[in-house]
């Protein structure tokens, strides 16, 4: 699970390393939006965005940390799609951006926290406590992951010919900036979706785990019943 909680680290700021570098372009190849236009749609869905933290920390504290991740990223797949296969209005690209702030905002509440979670099952079942290397090691993976992302976005502009000095914009600059905001994100997310599947954490087996280990360092009889199986390297 902790495996599982890097490859997400790192797959998801490649994600973000291409979809920020890539948004500006996209929306005004692709979308046909002035630079005006641009900057009010994204500034808008920032404002949305923040508006909504709140209600959505509340829907993780109620339903899990992996179940509001594992559709935020879902929501990724849906709006990459959105982005590939049509040419967003105004509206629809504001849309897209306050899905974007909202899911970078899920993930680096979860992330963390879950990281968290998986170093308190490492320390009942070894009895070490290591989690401020396994936090660390995540947070280095999310940054190499923005680094290959934002390098990758130029390389993936060349090879599409997208030339940001253009006074003219062609067809190939208008497909491949669909290509590289759109379709390259949407493959990118349907890891992520695929990965948060795999994780297997939830809610139930950290209250479990908390009692335990409560019991446990007070020298009192405990039981693993609702976690026993996170404690298998079987996986």
């Amino acid at each position: 699970d902790y495996r599982i909680l890097i490859i997400i680290g790192l797959v998801y700021n490649l994600y973000l390393g291409i979809a920020n570098s890539s948004l500006l372009y996209y929306s005004l190849y692709s979308c046909g939006l002035t630079m005006a236009q641009s900057s009010v749609a994204q500034s808008a869905s920032l404002l949305i965005s923040l508006l909504l933290i709140t209600p959505v920390g509340g829907l993780i504290v109620k339903f899990g940390k992996k179940e509001v991740l594992l559709w935020s990223f879902v929501l990724m797949v849906i709006s990459s799609l959105v982005c590939w296969l049509t040419a967003p209005s105004l509206v629809v690209f504001a849309i897209v951006n306050v899905i974007l702030n909202l899911t970078s905002s899920v993930f680096w509440i979860d992330i963390y926290a879950m990281n968290f979670d998986v170093s308190a099952l490492y320390e009942f079942k070894t009895g070490k406590n290591c989690e401020g290397f396994m936090v660390s090691i995540c947070a280095f993976m999310t940054k190499v992951g923005v680094a290959v992302g934002m390098w990758l976005n130029g390389i993936l502009m060349t090879l599409f010919n997208v030339d940001p000095t253009s006074e003219v914009i062609t067809e190939d600059m208008v497909g491949g900036m669909q290509k590289i905001f759109g379709l390259i994100p949407a493959v990118i997310s349907g890891v992520l979706v695929v990965a948060c599947l795999l994780y297997r954490v939830k809610k139930e087996h950290i209250l479990a785990l908390t009692e335990a280990s409560e019991l446990k360092k007070a020298g009192k009889p405990y039981s693993t019943e609702g976690f026993e199986k996170l404690l298998s390297q079987n996986r």
